[in-house]
């Protein structure tokens, strides 16, 4: 046997693999867009209020940049009155409780100014429906809110105008 190479291979078949690992890089993708397209914020927490991770529409109408959210605690955003139901709320979503009707809050934007929100959260679970961390739709309302401010500054001035209607009809009488 001195003359003679002995070669030993072995062979796997990774095409199952291959497959798997191209499935996962296209629901990867396909999270990853429908997390960075939405046009709603997006928060990703942990248990203890941390920002996971955050989408593109909320670091634009935030002005924070993802390193400066990422595992920072959400209280760092919001302002103290807002506090106690935020926590409340995440507390409950935990727990598996889930919330019936966005909650109405704000957070403060990096320039300072408050922006009025809406809230909806819900538990994510793996496979085994074990809790693994909170996501946070964050719709912003300062356009719904202006709208509602213009609104009642118009019905003020057709009443104004209703009243000196009357009297320059009573007046005239």
């Amino acid at each position: 046997l001195s003359g003679y190479l002995v070669v030993q291979t072995i062979v796997r078949d990774i095409s199952e693999r291959k497959k798997n690992e191209k499935f996962l890089r296209e629901s990867e993708f396909r999270f990853r867009s429908f997390f960075n397209t939405n046009p709603e914020g997006i928060l990703l927490l942990d248990f203890q209020g941390r920002i996971l991770d955050a989408n593109k529409a909320f670091l634009r109408n935030s002005g924070y940049s993802l390193p400066e959210c990422r595992m920072t605690s959400f209280k760092a955003f919001v302002p103290e009155i807002d506090q106690g139901k935020i926590i409340q709320a995440l507390l409950n979503l935990r727990s598996g409780i889930s919330q019936q009707e966005p909650l109405q809050s704000s957070y403060r934007a990096k320039d300072g100014r408050i922006v009025p929100v809406s809230f909806r959260g819900w538990l994510v679970v793996d496979e085994e429906s074990k809790p693994i961390y909170l996501g946070v739709f964050i719709k912003d309302l300062t356009t719904e809110k202006a709208l509602i401010a213009d609104k009642n500054a118009l019905e003020k001035q057709v009443i104004r105008a209703q009243k000196s209607e009357a009297i320059g009809t009573l007046a005239g009488g």
